[in-house]
């Protein structure tokens, strides 16, 4: 009951966003969660106290939400990391075979001049 209780109050204040619940909307919410659940005798200090929470719960999604957001970034900066790694792997190793080229070609011009 305290779920679904918590669902139409999460409902509600999605409703009224950034907007402070007064107690015209506390009222409200009570009706729909009286309706919903079947429980008459909801006292305001309850539904005040599950408001609390859903806020709680809201905030820590929202922050949730923007870690996941960030995540994706990292993975971008490892794997340019990576890469660029593997590109000065492949000039150094360019290098080395170019000095082998330039040593054959040497000792080859050598052989021709005697």
């Amino acid at each position: 009951m305290e779920e679904k209780a918590k669902l139409v109050i999460r409902k509600k204040l999605e409703e009224l966003g950034e907007e402070k619940p007064k107690k015209a909307h506390l009222e409200q919410m009570k009706a729909e969660v009286v309706r919903v659940t079947g429980n008459k005798f909801l006292s305001m200090k309850t539904l005040e106290k599950w408001v609390r929470d859903v806020k709680k719960e809201m905030k820590s999604d929202k922050k949730k939400a923007t870690l996941q957001k960030k995540e994706p970034e990292v993975p971008v900066q490892v794997s340019d990391r990576v890469f660029l790694q593997t590109i000065s792997y492949e000039i150094a190793s360019i290098r080395r075979m170019m000095d082998r080229i330039s040593k054959q070609l040497d000792d080859m011009e050598r052989m021709l001049g005697q």
